[in-house]
């Protein structure tokens, strides 16, 4: 069943992205706005502030939807945005990427730096524990909850791609002067588009079960 003011409130998120977008890709070839909180790449700049911002209302939305249905996967999905919005904040991976590289002593290879190793084998330790608590907690939920579990899977398979794929290549573009300008916007932009498809997704777990025609069947 269309949903009209939560697919407006999608356009909102989406519409607040490009915004951002576009006005970082200003930043970065004109020199019409000279404020680099304005670009994307900016560590707590407006753009991460309101991928921030995103991220908490998905932590909150959660456990909110764990209230409503006891099922603990949710807490543990809740948990993984959390880590999300720490490592975002304090920039978790980028520190302990370079403590790695210098403790393992990685070497350049294939474009990519020491430090991209470092970061790599970082968000390895922190996210695989997660999806493989998820993947276990997957098996004891309830066959109704399946598919929420599988589209928030597929839905953070694209943000890994864009945040440790894209990111990957945006090290090798250095080879190609060209392209040092297009991973950055390809790889925040996309993480903040797919931040704002999940936190619709989440908001509309709540619409969906507050919507007397599905809960009629749904039983």
């Amino acid at each position: 069943m269309f949903n009209l003011p939560a697919f407006r409130f999608l356009l909102l998120l989406l519409s607040a992205d490009f915004v951002f977008i576009i006005i970082s890709i200003g930043y970065q070839f004109t020199d019409v706005i000279a404020f680099d909180f304005y670009s994307l790449e900016t560590d707590r700049g407006y753009a991460e502030i309101f991928q921030y911002i995103k991220e908490f209302w998905i932590v909150f939305l959660l456990i909110l939807y764990y209230v409503r249905n006891r099922q603990w996967i949710y807490l543990i999905w809740a948990g993984l945005f959390a880590y999300l919005l720490i490592d975002d904040s304090f920039m978790v991976h980028e520190e302990l990427g370079n403590f790695f590289s210098g403790y393992f002593h990685f070497l350049h290879r294939g474009g990519l730096r020491p430090e991209d190793f470092g970061q790599l084998l970082a968000s390895c330790l922190f996210g695989l524990p997660f999806l493989l608590v998820i993947g276990f907690a997957y098996t004891r939920c309830l066959s109704t909850h399946k598919p929420i579990i599988k589209t928030l899977f597929k839905l953070l398979l694209v943000y890994i791609l864009f945040g440790i794929g894209v990111d990957m290549f945006h090290s090798m573009a250095n080879y190609f002067k060209i392209l040092q300008f297009t991973f950055p916007t390809m790889e925040d932009g996309g993480e903040m588009l797919v931040m704002s498809v999940m936190v619709w997704y989440v908001y509309m777990l709540h619409e969906r079960d507050d919507n007397p025609v599905y809960v009629q069947n749904k039983n």
